[in-house]
C-alpha cells in the first residue's frame, strides 16, 4: 500500500485525514480505503485482498478517482448480498481553482475494489473552517439499514446509495443526505 501519513489538509485550518477504512464486501473480499498525500496532493486509495482466508495477499494500491484537487476523509459501506461497495468523501473537485471549499462525491464497485465509478454528490462547496472539521458517514442504498437481513438488498443492475454528511447550515455544522443512482 501506499504511504499514509498525517498532514493538514491544503487550505483548511483542521488536520488532514491519514486513517484506514476497510470492509469486507458480501464476497469475503477485504476492501481497504484510505487518504495518502504520496503524489503531492492528498487522494483516495483503495486496495483489496482477493484471499478470504489471509489478508497477505493485497492488490496493489491504487487511487478511487485520480485528480489534482485534494480528497479526505473516506468511508466505506458494504451491501449485505450483491457484492457492492459503497464510498463516500470530501473533495475539492466542484472548488478546482481555489481548492478551498469542500464538496462530496460517491464511488461505488461491484467487484470487489477492482475499478470504481464516481459520481459528485453536491454541486456547490462549503468552506469546512466556518464551523470546524467535518466527518463523512455512509449508509447502505435504499434507506434500508445494511444490517437488516429481512429486506432484499438493491441488486446490482439498479445500483444505489444513500449518504449522510456534515457541511455547514445556517449557523452550525448540519447534517444533510442524499441519494445517488448509478446508470
Amino acid at each position: 500500500m501506499g504511504r499514509a501519513r498525517p498532514s493538514s489538509l491544503p487550505n483548511a485550518l483542521y488536520r488532514g485525514s491519514s486513517d484506514v477504512w476497510s470492509t469486507p464486501d458480501s464476497h469475503g473480499r477485504l476492501i481497504v480505503v484510505y487518504t495518502d498525500n504520496s503524489t503531492g496532493v492528498p487522494q483516495v486509495w483503495t486496495s483489496d485482498a482477493r484471499h478470504t482466508e489471509s489478508i497477505a495477499g493485497f492488490t496493489p494500491a491504487f487511487r478511487v478517482d485520480p485528480t489534482h484537487q485534494t480528497q479526505f476523509f473516506p468511508w466505506l459501506s458494504a451491501a449485505p448480498t450483491s457484492g457492492q461497495v459503497d464510498l463516500i468523501f470530501y473533495d475539492r473537485s466542484c472548488d478546482p481553482l481555489a481548492d478551498t471549499l469542500n464538496c462530496v462525491s460517491e464511488s461505488s464497485t461491484a467487484d470487489g475494489g477492482a475499478t470504481w465509478s464516481t459520481v459528485p454528490v453536491t454541486k456547490a462547496g462549503f468552506d469546512g473552517d466556518k464551523f470546524g472539521a467535518c466527518l463523512a458517514l455512509s449508509t447502505r442504498r435504499t434507506g434500508r439499514p445494511s444490517s437488516s437481513a429481512t429486506t432484499s438488498p438493491s441488486p446490482p443492475t439498479d445500483p444505489k446509495a444513500q449518504m449522510l454528511w456534515t457541511a455547514n447550515g445556517p449557523r452550525a455544522l448540519d447534517v444533510f443526505s442524499d441519494r445517488v443512482t448509478f446508470t
